[in-house]
């Protein structure tokens, strides 16, 4: 079996890391799952002046939002 130069070697894991990221974010969107870490650099970076909710916040806005929806729902 041939060996992979560095170079190749080294965006094969980048390329398999960047994949298991999106896996794992795609699990957690699938089970509902906050990402209160993403919510923070997107608060830090969109809204700086304001302070971020505190993760029991978060998690409270994100169970609201997910069950009272305006909307049909099955069960």
């Amino acid at each position: 079996m041939r060996e992979l130069p560095n170079g190749a070697r080294k965006a094969l894991g980048l390329s398999l890391i960047a994949k298991w990221a999106a896996v794992r974010a795609s699990l957690r969107a699938i089970v509902g799952a906050p990402d209160y870490d993403r919510y923070l650099d997107h608060a830090r970076r969109a809204h700086p002046g304001q302070t971020p909710l505190s993760r029991e916040e978060f998690s409270a806005r994100q169970l609201d939002r997910r069950y009272n929806r305006v909307g049909g729902r099955c069960c």
